[in-house]
């Protein structure tokens, strides 16, 4: 792993915070990072679970963190209906849900998944990118707590073996294609909590109050960008 994932797992696997967001570009070395996530929590002695928004995105993640996956309208439906399969009933304090593609997450599944997750005393991780395509519903959520509170951040393109290339890809992201597609550093900032102020969502004048299990989340650990 190069020093950004380092950065990543250590500060995603030991901060103690309930709620953790790490945002990663397609190409990053995301799978990587959070493969080692998985493993580290698991020799550990925790159990880990992936939930993503959709049956493809949970098989993927399933296959990178070789753990149970599964995807995050069947955790709400059975929140709903109290009907929750095993997989979810054995979540408890020892337990780390990965949500991978949580940009692509609506807030109210969100909500309802990790207010339940946390009620059961496990840590939730939301992995994504903040700039993909977004939720079909109301979303957004984790571009304002990137924007309001800072997020880990893997910022390094390990797909492609020009540099250039890679450098080229950040800044069609960006929307800036005119920038300079020179070699793109790898930074981690600060590990973010959700937010304790209103956030809005992706849905035009509609601004939303945070989940009231926001509250108890801590403020995020200080830690320094690797050199």
């Amino acid at each position: 792993m190069n020093a950004g994932q380092v950065a990543l797992v250590r500060a995603m696997a030991c901060s103690g915070a309930r709620v953790q967001v790490a945002i990663a570009p397609a190409g990053s070395g995301k799978t990587t990072a959070m493969r080692a996530l998985s493993l580290a929590w698991q020799q550990a002695g925790g159990t880990v679970v992936g939930l993503a928004p959709s049956a493809a995105a949970a098989a993927a993640l399933g296959s990178q963190i070789d753990t149970h996956t599964d995807t995050l309208a069947k955790l709400t439906w059975s929140i709903d209906h109290d009907d929750l399969p095993d997989w979810a009933a054995r979540i408890g304090p020892s337990t780390l849900v990965v949500i991978d593609e949580a940009g692509m997450a609506d807030t109210l599944s969100l909500d309802a998944a990790v207010g339940h997750i946390l009620e059961r005393g496990a840590s939730v991780r939301l992995v994504g990118d903040d700039q993909q395509l977004a939720a079909i519903g109301a979303g957004g959520v984790l571009r304002d707590i990137a924007t309001r509170h800072g997020a880990a951040r893997l910022n390094e393109l390990v797909r492609f073996a020009d540099p250039a290339e890679g450098g080229a890809s950040l800044a069609l992201r960006d929307g800036t294609p005119k920038h300079s597609a020179s070699t793109s550093t790898t930074t981690a900032s600060t590990s973010a909590t959700w937010p304790r102020s209103p956030t809005t969502c992706s849905t035009p004048g509609k601004p939303t109050e945070p989940p009231a299990w926001t509250r108890s989340c801590s403020p995020p650990p200080a830690t320094s960008s690797p050199s």
